[in-house]
């Protein structure tokens, strides 16, 4: 079993891996790397600090407003780069993150890549 796991990604999937990671090996160090001020930013501030609040309690470290430079996943021991320009030690590295929606070939995405829509998803 991973000692160290490093997961990079702020998103539902991301924030899935880390809990499943906990969940199957307890004893691992468990490390999610945000690239935004937090996980999960678009929830509204109650469910952000219950978010908080359950990574805190399963022993999730959360690193926020920083970006892991490696490009492949490995279940081998390595060393990671993050942007900052630290280090850290990771048995097995999980990238659980996208480059964007994918939106922009409609012609409807705006500079995010997301397509906005209205109060009523119009």
């Amino acid at each position: 079993k991973a000692s160290t796991v490093v997961i990079a990604g702020g998103g539902p999937i991301a924030v899935e891996f880390a809990g499943d990671v906990r969940e199957v090996n307890p004893s691992a160090k468990v490390t999610l790397v945000c690239s935004g001020d937090r996980a999960l930013p678009y929830l509204n501030w109650e469910y952000r600090r219950k978010l908080d609040k359950m990574l805190k309690t399963l022993n999730i470290e959360v690193l926020t407003n920083e970006r892991v430079t490696d490009e492949e996943h490995s279940i081998t021991k390595k060393e990671l780069t993050l942007s900052s320009g630290k280090t850290l030690e990771a048995d097995c590295f999980i990238p659980a993150y996208t480059r964007g929606y994918g939106a922009g070939w409609t012609g409807l995405a705006d500079s995010s890549g997301k397509i906005p829509v209205n109060k009523h998803l119009q």
